[in-house]
């Protein structure tokens, strides 16, 4: 292909690609919006449906029993939560949302949920409510107030940057369930899906 490009109406066609589309691409207009392209479609892909994922959140991130509530400085940096990568991409986001310079605890995880498939049956829309602690913030009774925040309608994809992109690896989900103390979420595929994927190319 040295030397030759892609034309579309004489002119050069966007030639995006991702890892693997799952089994399904995504078109162009539901990922980035604006005008659909005829060559971006959605449509199966029968080389590529050999990735697969699977990620499990707990729900319980710190367990709080025995620790002196009135005095966090006694326990706050031995007591790390459980989901570490996906906590800290939490806290990380509230730090741009409020909460600037800021000590977080995550403390428990009570809802997440992704629904609204679009028509390539990628999730769009998710909710998070969790629990959580700031060192600084003590109730009336002198105890560190327990504080709740509602992500509610947020997209799949600020999920997905919270738990990893490397770890949720796309938003083609096949299984959300959750037991009492765990959510787990599986699906396939590795990227946005739009365009060739490397893989079905490879297959």
């Amino acid at each position: 292909t040295l030397g030759e490009i892609l034309l579309y109406n004489g002119k050069t066609i966007e030639a995006v690609y991702s890892a693997s589309n799952g089994g399904m691409t995504e078109s162009n207009a539901n990922k980035w919006g604006g005008t659909q392209l005829p060559y971006l479609p959605i449509q199966k892909d029968e080389y590529d449906t050999q990735i697969k994922w699977n990620v499990n959140i707990n729900k319980q991130q710190i367990d709080t029993t025995g620790l002196d509530l009135s005095d966090p400085e006694k326990w706050w940096n031995s007591n790390i939560e459980k989901d570490k990568g996906f906590t800290d991409n939490i806290k990380a986001w509230m730090s741009r949302n409020g909460y600037n310079n800021k000590q977080i605890k995550i403390l428990s995880i009570s809802n997440l949920d992704l629904y609204k498939e679009n028509t390539s049956s990628r999730t769009e829309k998710a909710d998070l409510s969790f629990q959580f602690f700031v060192k600084d913030q003590f109730d009336v009774n002198g105890m560190l107030a327990l504080q709740n925040m509602d992500m509610n309608a947020v997209s799949a994809d600020t999920i997905r940057s919270f738990i990893g992109s490397n770890i949720m690896t796309s938003t083609l989900i096949s299984d959300l369930s959750e037991t009492s103390t765990t959510y787990s979420i599986s699906g396939s595929g590795n990227g946005h899906g739009v365009g060739m994927s490397q893989h079905g190319a490879n297959n």
